[in-house]
């Protein structure tokens, strides 16, 4: 039975809740507002930002979002890297930054974005069944953007392939099997066809939402 299994560098749950995979930009800058703590985020400057927006770098370096996006996510780091090291940016509105972020419609994507592009693409399922797959989480993905689905609708989807942690989030399970893949599918398919969400391609451009993100927080 081969299992679809998220690739790891070290040591720990290859995705810790649901916020890693191809989103791992926009990720690192929330995590490190809300994850790791105010903390951080008023003491960013003296434990430099270079680091922070390297390793955030590294990252999308390491992921599989398409070039152009790499590119222009890596511009966007680099600008409120540079911005706020140089106190161009506030700290009040480095924070809005992160705020936008979290009411970012691109949040709500996340969860079956990172089972696409970690778990469906390193599963034991045909490339015919991986085409399928991709089709019907482009179509989630795009009801989750636009609000269409709601992430509690696709909570019987979500047990298939991840648990409740302690404060009741999901936790994509580290190991997932082609047949528990095969259901979240299923599922999600259903939930999808329930509300009429196209079959189609759909991308989501996370650069254009970061950007937004960030210039609505320096706008104000």
């Amino acid at each position: 039975m081969a299992t679809g299994e998220a690739p790891q560098k070290s040591g720990g749950s290859a995705v810790p809740k649901v916020l890693l995979g191809c989103l791992v930009a926009i990720i690192v800058l929330v995590v490190i507002a809300c994850g790791v703590g105010y903390y951080v985020l008023s003491n960013l400057k003296s434990m430099g930002v270079d680091l922070v927006a390297g390793v955030a770098t590294q990252a999308i370096d390491d992921s599989q979002l398409p070039e152009d996006q790499k590119v222009g996510l890596k511009e966007q780091i680099d600008r409120v890297a540079t911005g706020y090291k140089s106190g161009e940016i506030s700290d009040e509105q480095f924070g809005r930054i992160f705020e936008n972020l979290q009411d970012s419609p691109v949040i709500s994507a996340i969860p079956v974005m990172v089972i696409q592009s970690s778990y469906i693409q390193n599963s034991g399922l045909t490339d015919e069944e991986k085409a399928d797959a991709k089709k019907t989480l482009d179509r989630a993905a795009h009801g989750l953007f636009e609000k269409t689905i709601t992430m509690e609708e696709l909570d019987p989807a979500m047990e298939n392939v991840a648990t409740r942690d302690a404060e009741g989030d999901w936790e994509i399970k580290q190991n997932v099997t082609d047949e528990e893949l095969k259901a979240f599918i299923t599922d999600t398919k259903k939930v999808c066809d329930e509300h009429g969400i196209p079959d189609e391609d759909f991308q989501v451009d996370i650069v254009a939402e970061l950007k937004k993100a960030i210039d609505d927080a320096l706008a104000k």
